[in-house]
C-alpha cells in the first residue's frame, strides 16, 4: 500500500468536514479564550484495506477552562474533631 494524491486529498476533505460540522462549536469555545491561544488538534489514522486505505480523522478542542486552587494548613497535633461513637451489634 502507498499514501498517495487521493489519500492526501480524502484527510484535507475530512479536516474541512469537521472544521464546518463543528464552526458553531469552535467559534463558541475560541471566544472563551480570550487572550490566550486555542488549540485545535487533528488525528489522522490510515489502514491499508483491500485496493484502498481507511482513513480515520479525528478532532479535538478544549471548550472551557477549569481552573480551581484548594489549600488547607493541617496541623498534626489537631485534636480530633468528631468523636466516634461505637457500633452496637444488634444481635
Amino acid at each position: 500500500m502507498q499514501i498517495k494524491e487521493e489519500t492526501i486529498s480524502m484527510i484535507s476533505a475530512i479536516v474541512n468536514s469537521l472544521c464546518i460540522d463543528y464552526m458553531d462549536a469552535l467559534n463558541e469555545a475560541y471566544s472563551k479564550h480570550g487572550d490566550e491561544s486555542f488549540k485545535i488538534s487533528f488525528g489522522v489514522t490510515i489502514n491499508p484495506e483491500a485496493g484502498g486505505n481507511k482513513v480515520e480523522v479525528t478532532i479535538n478542542f478544549v471548550t472551557g477552562k477549569v481552573k480551581d486552587k484548594i489549600i488547607r494548613t493541617v496541623y498534626e497535633g489537631q485534636g480530633e474533631l468528631f468523636k466516634a461513637k461505637e457500633l452496637v451489634d444488634p444481635t
